[in-house]
Parts: C-alpha cells; sequence; structure tokens
C-alpha cells in the first residue's frame, strides 16, 4: 500500500465504502478525511480543519444518491463532487453534525448539535431539500436539539436519537417522543 502521505489512521470515528468501491475514513484527531482506493492510501487535499479546537473532526460519511460523498463534522457539513469539497449549513449555522442521512424521497437529514450540548440549545435536525435548509428543534416537538443518528422506518417515519434524554419519531408533520 502506498501511503504518501504518512497516514497512522488512529482515532478513526466514520468510514464509508463508496459505490466505486473506495474506503473513505474520518479521523477524530489530525488527519481529517482520508481515502484508499485500492492501491494508494491519501488524505483528501484540501481537507476540513475544526479551527478553533485546533483538530480535525470527521463524524459522519454518507455516500448520496447521486454519488456525492458527504461529511459531517465539528464544522459544519461537507459535500465532495469528486473534485472541490464545499461547506453546507454553514450560514444557516450548522455546527457538529453527528450523522447524514438521505430519506427516500431524497432529502438529506443533518443530525446536530450545538457546542454546549444543552437541551434549549440550537442543533436539533436540518433537513436539506437540494435548495434550502429547514431546521426542526425543541420548538417543533423534537424531544431535545442534540441529534445523534437518524433512520427512516418502513412508512416513511423518520426516527431520531437524541442526547440523554429519549427517541422523537417524525411522520412529516409532528412528533411523538419516546422516552423513560
Amino acid at each position: 500500500i502506498i501511503n504518501s502521505d504518512s497516514l497512522h489512521l488512529k482515532n478513526i470515528e466514520s468510514m464509508l465504502e463508496d459505490k466505486n468501491g473506495n474506503i473513505w475514513f474520518g479521523s477524530y484527531v489530525s488527519e481529517g478525511i482520508c481515502f484508499f482506493d485500492g492501491k494508494t492510501l491519501a488524505r483528501l487535499k484540501p481537507n476540513v480543519t475544526l479551527k478553533h479546537f485546533g483538530y480535525v473532526r470527521v463524524m459522519s460519511i454518507m455516500e448520496d444518491n447521486a454519488g456525492f460523498i458527504w461529511f459531517g463534522t465539528g464544522d459544519g457539513a461537507f459535500r465532495f463532487d469528486g473534485k472541490e469539497l464545499t461547506n453546507y449549513g454553514k450560514k444557516e449555522g450548522i455546527n457538529w453534525v453527528y450523522s447524514i442521512f438521505e430519506d427516500k424521497n431524497g432529502n438529506l437529514w443533518f443530525s446536530t448539535e450545538g457546542v454546549s450540548g444543552k437541551i434549549d440549545d440550537t442543533g436539533g435536525v436540518w433537513r436539506y431539500d437540494g435548495k434550502s435548509f429547514t431546521n426542526l428543534t425543541t420548538n417543533e416537538g423534537l424531544i431535545h436539539n442534540g441529534v445523534f443518528c437518524t433512520v427512516e422506518d418502513n412508512n416513511g417515519n423518520l426516527w431520531f436519537g437524541t442526547r440523554n434524554t429519549g427517541l422523537s419519531k417524525y411522520d412529516g408533520g409532528n412528533f411523538t417522543t419516546f422516552s423513560e
């Protein structure tokens, strides 16, 4: 394996095999976004850096139906089109993207949290329809604004796993809370 960037790949927090067979790695510290194409292990250039903490953190990686690779970081969401890495949602205030999910209608859902992790902090879940972002938070019925993961059931309901307070189901209009 050619490793011209001298990567150690310690503290890997996320991985993905894309439709072309490339393996993508997201590092918790220092190495950012890396990939293996079957022969070469390399760092994506340009990369992402979480400047105010001084390290790179890539918490999630997903490939959408159009073939774009998305990265959830502590500095928002990034899309890689094969050549360029572009930040999405920065002006909306999207930070700490723990996971990215594409629903059956092609909407992307970004599970996020504000920096403090408090229940009433910014964050929540963000829907991106390809043109604009919509934020759903505790104001709309989500149980907590710290959202870690999302899945869609066979009926089209979205389920959101949250920080320390329970689970929320979203039917497209209303939230149902599941917690102790």
